[in-house]
């Protein structure tokens, strides 16, 4: 049983690692193959490892040795954090109470980076609650500006290359053309926030282009002048950490490793309870009672001419089986084990004594009927319960 037990332990086990093998993988696969097919929509988010994600800036933050960090919290929570929130492109629409608990931390003393190309009304409700205004059209592809204004954040950098749609107006522009600026800054109380109509700014696909590499070095530098962390904004995106526990965690590679487990304990179970082929019906046989035997025994016998013969085997396993109980020789005569069950019930012994008689009467006819053998077969067993009573007690 031990040994059952251990077996089946290393059979799990076996089954776990084959999971977390396949699950790893198929990942890895997935991460390599979706590294070669274009991206639908812009997704700039830091868990984004393809094209349009910032997963390439947020690790080259970290070589600078910069603290950074995804927030996914409620925005009402930045009070108890310092630093530079960077919000780039929100999927899902900033409300006016979340944006207004946005502003009052800036002006706290701290720093937002917002890049968007604002054409939803979430977007352009910062612009307006800044003091700035926007220029749609005029659109440009990897153009390359020159500072408008020399400020620290242009260190070792000789210039930037934007693609944008729209323009800003107002606010102190750092890079810009006759249309308006491409990126501006602006005090807001003891803060500063630093907007651009740059959505695809420092891109993943942006890091392999050396002639590119002067935008990580401006907004590295940006993000150096943090009072605290450096916080990329996750929530716009869709990520939450108020979400449930649970789901979290299914998200996750453990997840689909426990997701595959009880894949295969389902189709497991499911199999152990299904037979193989097609459903028969299988029909029972009525059982016919020991009485209905003896009479198609006897009628059998009968047509052969064997009722006698068939009552003698009867009869003598009868005999041998009570010489047993009285420890008798099974080759005794009749009328010994009459005295020998007389010395313990004498009532059993005379009915076994008139059921010896009876059998010698029959004995002397050719043949006998069907009820003659079912009549002396019933006896004899009735006989058979009442001494096998008589001697237990």
């Amino acid at each position: 049983m031990g040994a059952m037990i251990k077996q089946f332990w290393w059979q799990i086990l076996l089954l776990v690692l084959v999971s977390v093998f396949s699950v790893i993988s198929g990942l890895n696969l997935d991460e390599k193959m979706q590294a070669f097919i274009p991206e639908v929509r812009i997704f700039p988010s830091t868990f984004n490892k393809r094209q349009t994600g910032l997963s390439a800036l947020y690790e080259v933050a970290e070589q600078a040795h910069l603290l950074c960090g995804a927030w996914q919290k409620p925005y009402r929570e930045l009070q108890n954090s310092g630093g530079i929130l960077v919000v780039v492109a929100p999927s899902n629409s900033i409300s006016q109470a979340e944006l207004g608990q946005i502003l009052t931390w800036v002006k706290a003393g701290n720093e937002l980076v917002f890049l968007d190309d604002f054409f939803l009304d979430s977007s352009r409700a910062v612009l307006r609650d800044l003091g700035l205004r926007l220029v749609e059209g005029f659109p440009v592809n990897q153009a390359s500006y020159g500072a408008s204004r020399p400020i620290r954040e242009f260190a070792h950098v000789p210039h930037l290359v934007v693609s944008a749609r729209s323009r800003i107006i107002g606010g102190r522009p750092l890079i810009e053309d006759e249309h308006g600026a491409f990126l501006t800054e602006l005090e807001v109380g003891r803060g500063r926030v630093l907007v651009g109509t740059t959505p695809g700014f420092c891109s993943n696909m942006s890091i392999t282009e050396p002639g590119l590499w002067p935008d990580f070095q401006f907004l590295v530098n940006w993000l150096g002048t943090a009072r605290g962390a450096v916080m990329f904004d996750e929530r716009c995106h869709g990520f939450s950490s108020s979400s449930n526990l649970f789901y979290f965690l299914l998200q996750q590679p453990p997840g689909f490793v426990f997701c595959q487990l009880m894949l295969l304990l389902i189709v497991a179970v499911a199999s152990h309870h299904q037979r193989f082929g097609q459903i028969q019906i299988v029909q029972q046989k009525r059982k016919i009672s020991n009485l209905q035997f003896i009479s198609g025994f006897a009628n059998t016998y009968q047509r052969v001419g064997g009722g006698l013969a068939a009552l003698e085997i009867i009869v003598q396993d009868f005999r041998v089986w009570l010489c047993r109980q009285l420890n008798i020789s099974p080759h005794s005569a009749d009328e010994e084990m009459v005295r020998a069950l007389n010395a313990a019930q004498p009532e059993a012994a005379g009915e076994l004594k008139g059921f010896f008689s009876q059998l010698e009467r029959l004995s002397q006819k050719k043949t006998i009927n069907s009820h003659e053998l079912v009549q002396q077969v019933r006896t004899c067993d009735l006989l058979k319960d009442k001494i096998q009573s008589v001697l237990a007690r």
